[in-house]
């Protein structure tokens, strides 16, 4: 799986995409890049189960990278958010759902070792439960030790190469993502005017 980082730039290119009421939801501009952040590293939560039993990766890649999942905490989360804010909800759903479907597709696009939960993550749970991966690899795993991203192992000498390669890919996949949202935009209001 690609490190918080890269789910993180990928994730502020998306929301940096949407109309800005949409991810104003405090009023400090700080805490809402934090909850896009949030948003984008959810998938990941499974990890936290695992620490109780030793095994942190024990549970990841499993229900929670799956599509169903994305659109249930999406809504969920909207509507959590609209008890306060009472604007944007369809919007925000959306951009949720969006934000957590490219965590998925940034995580199947990892060398997945299998040593915790076979290959694959299971993307159509429950309608499916065959586990799906890509045969093309942008991201390295040598970030993990013992499954799971440490502190220690983002600062290790060793993995200075591959963050390095990591920021540069997810980089050029947030430049991507802002370019295809402005192309859109602009063809939106061609259409509209």
């Amino acid at each position: 799986m690609p490190s918080p980082i890269a789910h993180s730039i990928v994730g502020l290119s998306i929301a940096s995409n949407s109309e800005k009421g949409v991810i104003k939801v405090f009023k400090n501009s700080f805490l809402n890049y934090l909850l896009i952040i949030f948003v984008s590293l959810v998938p990941d939560f499974d990890i936290i189960p695992g620490f109780f039993v030793g095994l942190p990766a024990k549970y990841h890649h499993g229900i929670t990278h799956s599509f169903i999942s994305g659109i249930v905490f999406a809504l969920l989360f909207s509507s959590l958010i609209y008890l306060f804010k009472r604007v944007y909800f369809t919007s925000r759903t959306l951009l949720f759902i969006v934000l957590y479907f490219f965590h998925i597709i940034l995580d199947l696009f990892t060398i997945d070792t299998g040593e915790i939960n076979g290959l694959g993550m299971p993307i159509f749970f429950p309608f499916s439960f065959s586990l799906y991966k890509s045969s093309v690899v942008l991201f390295s795993s040598s970030l993990f030790e013992d499954g799971y991203l440490t502190f220690q192992a983002i600062f290790r000498y060793s993995n200075l190469f591959p963050i390095i390669m990591e920021i540069i890919i997810s980089s050029i996949i947030g430049v991507l993502i802002i370019l295809t949202g402005n192309i859109l935009k602009k063809k939106m209001y061609k259409y509209e005017g």
